[in-house]
């Protein structure tokens, strides 16, 4: 198994700015150098409430 990455608190509420935004996973990956799309999830659940997010955003793309 590899390491556990660890990301600022900065860099995931950037995720959630950017899921607003209606920005696809994928591309926050990239811009962000994220490792895995789990990650992107995790940080929306931690620092959003779930259901107000899905009802900005239609859901994750």
């Amino acid at each position: 198994m590899g390491t556990r990455a660890s990301y600022p608190q900065e860099v995931k509420l950037k995720v959630v700015e950017m899921k607003l935004q209606g920005i696809l996973t994928k591309v926050i990956l990239e811009e962000l150098n994220i490792r895995n799309d789990t990650h992107v999830t995790s940080h929306i659940s931690t620092n959003l409430d779930i259901p107000h997010f899905f009802a900005l955003t239609g859901g994750m793309k």
